[in-house]
């Protein structure tokens, strides 16, 4: 079975989902919050919340939000290093790796590239029938696994019709 684990990054919350496939099924989402201490202490936090999550679920793909770097240099160091601590965790566990834009999540979900985060909020809610405490690291965390979720099968369908 097709398992995604899916990460919105962030140094001091992370939102996180996962999601089953075939038929899609969601699983669970939450936020890790880490704080505002020092930086290697909070990494140490996120991997201590994170693990407990890959024995439970046990997913086969990671899905991360695509870095990107802003006006401030140093947030987008220390996001690199979340994301690289989320990869090195989970490529200890096997998965396979994939990232995607927010550009790219929200115009999977919502038809529009530039859709505000409560927009996608919103359509996360019809898609997966439930309300998400309107915690928007969360909904964009599932943003990013819905956008796998349906490149994955968009993928699969026409491998089958041209096969």
């Amino acid at each position: 079975m097709h398992k995604i684990l899916a990460f919105d990054p962030g140094s001091r919350t992370t939102g996180w989902a996962a999601l089953t496939c075939e038929p899609l099924t969601y699983f669970n989402s939450g936020i890790y919050k880490l704080g505002s201490g020092d930086f290697f202490e909070r990494m140490k936090l996120l991997k201590k919340l994170v693990t407990p999550l890959l024995t439970e679920f046990r997913p086969n793909i990671l899905v991360l939000e695509r870095a990107f770097v802003g006006v401030n240099k140093e947030t987008a160091l220390k996001l690199a290093q979340i994301r690289g601590g989320l990869m090195a965790l989970c490529a200890e566990e096997g998965l396979s790796y994939i990232e995607y834009t927010p550009r790219q999540a929200k115009q999977l979900i919502t038809g529009y590239g530039a859709a505000s985060k409560e927009q996608v909020s919103i359509m996360i809610e019809k898609l997966l029938k439930r309300s998400f405490s309107n915690n928007l690291d969360e909904t964009d965390a599932l943003s990013l696994a819905l956008c796998h979720y349906f490149c994955h099968k968009r993928h699969f369908l026409l491998t089958q019709s041209n096969g």
